[in-house]
């Protein structure tokens, strides 16, 4: 996550879902996996889709939630996570926010201690959350790579893992990108190989640009989460999102 994004329609979406599952007695933590924003001179567009914050129709999907966004977006100017932590539009969450390190010029092996230690920093923060939100830029990957600017805009599969045996249930923040469907269906699935008995469904946010928050859930809470998902694309929600089977 980095805090250009804040404010996104993306962003009204994952708080309205969040919201919904704080509000049927979910604890929740986020780890926002923050990192720097992107210099202003490398051409990105992430972050642009803040129009719907101008049309009073789209206020009726959660007003709590709107109401911050479109102060800090529109009012203030400001684009920051810390709108979303200083409010109560999630009820008791938790929000770790320090943020993940860019570090160049140390060997892969450096840089991976580096991340293992911060990661522990955010797994005792969340300790004992039911539902740990991990909302990286991009998605899951397996290792570590060449590349310390790719690598944190990524969960890696071993600190979910950690999360999960930690007895949280996860959610994370993923896209489908330019991926096959083929493709797109095994990466659903990726951490199924590190976790065979977890649950895992998805919910897909369909404004701007194309978002699922995949979760990966214990045997013993699925009925639930399933129940409060259903609930939730029942409501106007729905218009946005759709249900993302992991199979």
């Amino acid at each position: 996550m980095k805090n250009q994004y804040f404010g996104d329609v993306g962003d009204y979406g994952k708080y309205g879902l969040l919201r919904t599952f704080a509000q049927n007695g979910i604890s929740i933590a986020v780890n926002w996996y923050l990192t720097d924003n992107v210099s202003d001179t490398d051409g990105s567009s992430d972050g642009k889709f803040t129009q719907y914050l101008q049309d009073e129709k789209n206020k009726g999907k959660c007003p709590e939630v709107f109401a911050v966004l479109y102060s800090a977006v529109i009012e203030q100017k400001r684009r920051d996570v810390s709108f979303i932590e200083n409010s109560d539009v999630i009820p008791s969450a938790r929000f770790f926010n320090e943020r993940l390190p860019l570090i160049k010029r140390i060997s892969k092996e450096e840089r991976a201690r580096i991340r293992k230690e911060w990661h522990r920093r955010g797994l005792r923060f969340c300790a004992g959350a039911d539902l740990i939100f991990l909302d990286p830029d991009n998605g899951l990957r397996e290792n570590l790579t060449k590349s310390p600017k790719m690598d944190v805009k990524y969960v890696l599969c071993e600190e979910a893992v950690d999360y999960y045996n930690s007895g949280g249930n996860l959610v994370y923040y993923c896209h489908k990108g330019r991926r096959s469907e083929d493709k797109w269906k095994e990466y659903k699935k990726m951490l199924l190989r590190y976790l065979p008995d977890a649950c895992e469904f998805g919910l897909t946010f369909h404004r701007g640009t194309q978002r699922s928050f995949i979760f990966v859930v214990h045997p013993r809470d699925e009925k639930k989460y399933l129940e409060i998902a259903d609930g939730f694309l029942k409501t106007s929600w729905g218009n946005w999102y759709s249900f993302e089977p992991v199979e």
